[in-house]
């Protein structure tokens, strides 16, 4: 959960490796890097937490959850620990589902329980990380010509930012038939995933709903 809002949040911003979460060799990186790793920690403290107690009563007691997210936050901000941030968004939409949906329906399920407790309560962390990921999942606007792609299923999203000093004008593949450019300011992703729009239970793609939105 964690890996999946570190990658897609840098690879937003044009980072192009979690070993830019080490760097401190530019106060502005080791500026946004705390800042990445702040709502990495209060993601884990605020939701993760008290969503996988409740799940795992009586299994797994909070301090060996917390503990796990510090022994990867250590591996995370290795300056030689480092993976591609592009290629870890790849499936975004599904893993957002996966590792961030039950965490989700636990916190609403036990905030309906435990209508006194306010310690289970959906926080900015979590919605931050739906924004985030819903951004990475919006096309350009159809009328650039820069927004169409030869494959069926994969669009093309524009970065918020790529002043990142791995910046460089050739495109890269990041992964299957996905690329990105850092000068042109562009990325490919795939997303297969259909939402029902309306009552009557028509659907329509993810990506193509949010470029209508956009």
């Amino acid at each position: 959960a964690t890996h999946t809002a570190a990658a897609h949040l840098l690879a937003l911003q044009g980072w192009t490796s979690t070993t830019q979460l080490a760097s401190q060799n530019d106060e502005s990186t080791a500026t946004a890097a705390t800042l990445v790793l702040k709502l990495l920690d209060h993601l884990v403290r605020d939701q993760i937490v008290p969503a996988t107690t409740q799940t795992l009563q009586n299994v797994t007691p909070p301090s060996e959850i917390e503990q796990a997210w510090w022994d990867w936050k250590v591996r995370l901000t290795h300056p030689t620990f480092g993976l591609s941030s592009f290629f870890i968004t790849q499936n975004g939409a599904a893993k957002g589902g996966i590792r961030w949906g039950p965490t989700l329906t636990k916190l609403l399920e036990s905030a309906q329980d435990n209508n006194d407790d306010d310690d289970i309560t959906i926080t900015v962390s979590l919605a931050f990380c739906f924004a985030m990921l819903l951004r990475w999942l919006t096309p350009v606007a159809s009328s650039s010509s820069s927004s169409s792609t030869s494959t069926p299923g994969v669009y093309r999203g524009w970065l918020v930012s790529s002043s990142s000093s791995d910046q460089y004008a050739e495109t890269v593949t990041y992964a299957d038939g996905l690329g990105y450019n850092l000068d042109q300011g562009w990325y490919e992703f795939k997303c297969d995933c259909s939402i029902v729009v309306d009552p009557g239970g028509d659907t329509q793609q993810l990506a193509e709903a949010l470029e209508q939105l956009a």
